[in-house]
């Protein structure tokens, strides 16, 4: 990737006040709550620190909604310099744009905000910030996508009312969304409903006209130097009331406005149902003009209820495909919620691919990465296929482009771009060389391909769809390779997925990569009876795969470390992704030695999905202990931003709502505590469930017509076949063809129970204060993962869930580690592991506590007498010298009992 980029135009707009007065029809309306049943998440604040909007959406079209539950906002969020508009997206549409820093690229626009609904009692118009509020409410249901914002509302008249605003994008139907906003006075008067389609929320985009007739309005656009069109229509309904236009100065804005006389606590209901439509539309037969006004018209007339009743209906087969998690219940609302999110921003009727903020925001321009296949796509071919097939489709749609762009950059074949837009061509900005030199992205669009052919085993898509493009890549790869004096070929000056190497030759996960996507082309030939260029096995046979038979790992490049910016850190996953997805033929132990090198050389401030990958392979190795679980926290805890569970792309800030993070998390219980993996012939399973969980249901799993429940807990896992022909089921040493409504109980691994005599791993571990880094990394068996104390008195504290007689305590450390840069943005450095101070404590109760070790100048591994004492609780904190470049580290904390 690159780093994140914000550069909104703002343009202002003025809405006249104007007030008519018109007769009044009262329309009562119950309000019934909804039972939080671990799909609605809330928050009673509203807005100000902390409060990190929420976005809605059905796949097509999506805004992200302020506090206020309406309208347009700019928000401060921590680690960010600009403040975060509340934008309106739609796929497809992309502006051309020419600034000093980029060039000239294409970016996503962004629409008019189309939620904008003012209420108004001759005051000024409601906001959080104007008046008093009480009783605030915001709820977000997954399982409908709808946005309520419920708060009694006192005006800066003395006015109090009770408003509640429920906003909702129509999955049944792409173009529409509506909202309702139901108002309580608390007062007899008039009051103003105003519907705006808000042009200060539209960036790169022209004016193309504006028009009312009757209740509807709409604004039309043309995006910047590609002259894509859109319209944005709104229908504003609240009973037989008639709708007046109201005058705006800004060109890509429109008003109208309702009049009601309102009397105290009775309650009034207004509809405003949107219509959104791109020229650039797949399938769609009219105008975006028409197109919008006619699914704003469609909307209205079906009502607020009646259009609820279609979207969720359409959302509910969705959510068959739930993730439960039980034993966390923080845990099991972030994986749904990571599970909305991506939802949200795909769906099976509309061909794009997510950028890495999915449609939260035009974050990294709107670009495709290999977020898209890597990231995201994994855990919808799991889970929704027939989403994860227009992800797809996004890539064969610009086949020809790949080709335009190999030929272009002077290689044959298929070359896909770094960061693709609408055209397919290459669009990642002059200021960076990853759009010139990170090339892998070619191989992970071929794996996609594969697993969904494995996934599916749909041999006509693998002909007409997948096979033009796993051919073209394989050409592009064989003209990008070199061949070397000694016959064996080489791909030089690369970018590897840790993006601080530049200009790097033979990166493992680059050639690792390409050898597989030129033996998937081959295999695809045979299967589909073509013919495979003889070319594509001998650079796949022998391309230089670097190996380190002294260390016993794999090293990143040709000289690494010595090469590398920090001294070794690495930005994100790289080398650990040959484990998974790669599935690189290399042992437990090579495998494992990666994870143990690589792990505490990785940058702390990079992007989210990192420590997810390192989950997987952790629970694929069985490690003794629970780090797989440690790594689960540290995926996601530093990343997730409240009050509605939306990743941020590092701990410090960057791309926001980060789907990539979200995509990455979602993988750790598809494939990594389930162990599952894709084979043409079944479905293989290695369970695995640490100790912090009693259990993860994937209930609906996706295997060549097949639907599969697989429900993990520390007694057995039990695999369900729900629906489809027989299924050949692998586990280790196993297999069986489970026939439809069976089901079998399969071996759940549990690592943590391998033998030990360190009572203390695994045992409940916390942190006072809360660190960014989970407590469990402390005693989960291994000193890969490391816990820090940035501050003096920092403690972290084990339960070792009896008293013991204390034999010793040793704190282990991992030889080096990388410590993040104070700098916004700047690389961490990886050197010799310099922990601060030490002070070990034990107690009886978790109350009185004996000291039993200080240690100024801690080493790789302090070992400490025991006293003989009984003892339940171990505590180490930092001493003075604590500071965030020189925290305490505690890699591991374990405990043995006296013979």
């Amino acid at each position: 990737m690159r780093p994140p980029r914000s550069a909104p135009l703002v343009c202002a707009v003025a809405l006249a006040s104007a007030l008519v007065g018109l007769p009044l029809v009262v329309s009562a309306a119950a309000s019934a709550a909804q039972p939080d049943d671990g799909f609605i998440l809330s928050t009673t604040q509203p807005g100000g620190p902390g409060f990190a909007p929420a976005f809605v959406g059905n796949g097509y079209l999506a805004g992200r909604q302020p506090a206020d539950g309406q309208g347009f906002a700019e928000v401060s969020l921590p680690g960010r310099t600009a403040p975060l508009p509340t934008q309106s997206e739609v796929q497809g549409f992309y502006a051309e744009v020419t600034q000093p820093d980029t060039g000239t690229i294409e970016r996503r626009a962004a629409l008019p905000a189309w939620s904008t609904l003012r209420y108004d009692d001759g005051s000024g118009a409601y906001a959080l910030d104007k008046g008093r509020v009480a009783n605030y409410l915001q709820q977000l249901d997954l399982r409908t996508g709808t946005l309520t914002t419920s708060l009694d509302w006192t005006s800066p008249a003395g006015k109090t009312v009770h408003l509640r605003y429920d906003v909702t994008p129509d999955r049944a139907r792409r173009h529409a969304a509506t909202e309702r906003l139901r108002i309580t006075p608390q007062f007899s008067g008039t009051v103003r409903v105003t519907d705006v389609l808000d042009g200060q929320a539209a960036e790169f985009t022209d004016p193309a006209g504006t028009g009312h007739s009757g209740p509807q309005q709409w604004v039309d656009l043309t995006t910047e130097g590609l002259g894509v069109q859109a319209t944005v229509a709104s229908v504003l309904r609240s009973g037989d009331l008639p709708v007046k236009p109201v005058a705006v100065s800004d060109p890509q804005s429109a008003a109208q406005q309702v009049t009601l006389n309102v009397a105290t606590g009775q309650t009034y209901e207004v509809t405003k149902s949107i219509g959104i439509a791109v020229s650039t539309d797949t399938g769609e037969r009219q105008t975006p003009h028409r197109t919008a006004l006619n699914a704003a018209t469609k909307e209205a007339d079906l009502g607020y209820d009646g259009a609820r009743v279609g979207s969720d209906a359409a959302w509910a087969p969705l959510w068959a495909s739930d993730i439960e998690v039980s034993g966390d219940a923080k845990l099991q609302r972030e994986v749904r919620a990571s599970f909305f999110w991506l939802l949200a921003s795909v769906r099976s009727d509309t061909p794009w691919a997510p950028s890495p903020g999915g449609l939260s925001s035009d974050g990294y321009s709107g670009h495709v990465f290999w977020d898209n296949e890597t990231w995201m796509y994994p855990s919808m071919l799991a889970t929704e296929p027939a989403l994860a097939r227009e992800m797809l489709q996004y890539r064969v749609d610009r086949l020809d482009a790949a080709r335009q762009n190999a030929a272009l950059t002077g290689y044959q074949g298929a070359r896909f771009p770094w960061e693709s837009a609408l055209s397919g061509l290459e669009e990642t900005p002059s200021c960076c060389l990853t759009g010139k030199l990170e090339v892998h992205v070619n191989s992970d669009i071929a794996l996609g391909m594969w697993q969904y052919w494995l996934a599916t085993g749909d041999k006509a898509w693998l002909a007409n769809s997948a096979w033009p493009v796993l051919s073209g890549i394989a050409d592009f790869w064989v003209s990008r390779s070199e061949r070397n004096a000694d016959g064996s070929w080489s791909i030089r000056d690369v970018i590897p997925p840790d993006e601080y190497a530049e200009h790097v030759d033979d990166s493992v996960y680059t050639n690792v990569s390409a050898r597989d996507s030129l033996q998937i082309a081959a295999q695809a030939a045979a299967i589909l009876g073509k013919s495979a260029r003889s070319t594509w096995t001998d650079v796949a046979d022998h391309l230089r795969i670097l190996f380190d038979d002294a260390n016993g790992i794999h090293p990143e490049y040709q000289g690494y470390p010595a090469q590398s910016p920090g001294n070794g850190t690495v930005k994100q996953a790289d080398v650990t992704l040959l484990s998974y997805p790669w599935e690189n033929d290399q042992s437990a132990a090579v495998t494992q030695r990666d994870l143990d090198y690589y792990v505490p050389r990785t940058d702390p401030n990079g992007p989210s999905m990192t420590d997810g990958i390192h989950s997987i392979v952790t629970s694929k190795l069985g490690t003794p202990g629970c780090a797989a679980f440690s790594f689960t926290k540290r995926s996601v805890d530093p990343f997730m931003r409240g009050p509605y569970d939306q990743f941020s792309e590092a701990r410090t800030g960057g791309a926001f709502t980060f789907t990539t993070g979200a995509g990455g998390f979602l993988q750790e219980f598809l494939y990594g505590y389930s162990g599952m993996r894709w084979r043409a012939d079944g479905v293989t399973l290695d369970p695995s469930l640490p100790p912090q969980l009693t259990g993860i249901r994937l209930n609906a799993v996706h295997w060549q017509g097949r639907t599969v429940r697989i429900a993990i807990t520390r007694a057995g896992t039990d695999v369900t076949l729900v629906s489809g022909g027989a299924l050949p089921l692998r586990w280790p040493g196993h297999t069986e063809s489970l026939a439809t409504g069976q089901t079998v109980t399969i071996p759940t691994r549990t690592p943590d129970t391998s033998p030990t005599d360190d009572v203390a791993r695994c045992q409940p571990a916390t942190a006072s204060p809360a660190t960014a880094e989970p407590p469990q990394s402390a005693d989960d068996g291994t000193d890969t993962t490391t816990w820090l104390a940035e501050n003096p008195g920092t403690a972290v504290t084990v339960d070792l869930g009896r008293s013991v007689t204390l034999g010793s305590i040793s704190v282990t450390r991992p030889p080096v580690l990388a410590i993040a840069s104070s700098t916004p943005g700047g690389t961490a450095v990886t050197g010799p592991t310099d922990s601060a101070g030490e002070k070990v404590e034990v107690s009886r109760d978790g109350n009185t506590w004996t000291t039993v070790a200080t240690v100024s100048d801690p080493s790789l591994q302090d070992d400490i007498a025991g006293t003989g004492q009984a003892v339940r609780y171990v505590r180490v904190s930092a001493l003075g010298d604590a500071a965030q470049s020189h925290p305490l580290v505690v890699g591991e904390l374990s405990v043995k009992a006296a013979p």
